[in-house]
């Protein structure tokens, strides 16, 4: 998925839910068309701090999910990981709450995202036996001036 987790998934009986959204997505107000599911596939982000949901993201849209929500999520379609983009990592990829138990990976494959972060993208690899390992791209920087941003950021 790119952005996150959706109460709409909790109440799900399956992950068909996911074709009901109505296509294509209205641009720059997929919120105000009243598909909160799109927008929080879109745009939620996680958080260690919230243990549901929490109707407000730093972004302006979407909303915040935490452990509860992704746990929930996994056992009620037999999902193992939940792999995300939408956020620039340093590393290029990052467990939920830096545990690779929580069942959440954040993947970024843009390093040096717009030439403003030095961060470092990643591709994850599946093995046939779901094992996962990382191919990490380091940024290559220009110049010594840029300094790391934030952790996580747009």
């Amino acid at each position: 998925m790119h952005g996150g987790l959706s109460p709409g998934l909790l109440e799900a009986k399956s992950l068909d839910i996911l074709d009901k959204i109505s296509r294509p997505l209205p641009d720059n107000r997929i919120s105000a068309d009243g598909n909160q599911l799109a927008t929080d596939l879109l745009w939620a982000d996680p958080d260690i701090n919230v243990r549901l949901f929490s109707s407000s993201n730093r972004r302006g849209i979407g909303r915040m999910f935490g452990q509860e929500v992704i746990d929930r999520v996994r056992q009620r379609f037999g999902i193992d990981l939940i792999v995300r983009a939408h956020q620039v990592v340093l590393d290029g990829h990052e467990f939920f709450n830096d545990d690779a138990s929580s069942g959440l990976i954040t993947l970024f494959t843009a390093p040096h995202y717009c030439g403003q972060y030095d961060n470092s993208g990643a591709i994850m690899r599946v093995a046939k036996d779901m094992g996962v390992s990382f191919k990490v791209f380091k940024p290559q920087l220009q110049n010594n001036n840029s300094s790391r941003r934030s952790k996580r950021s747009e």
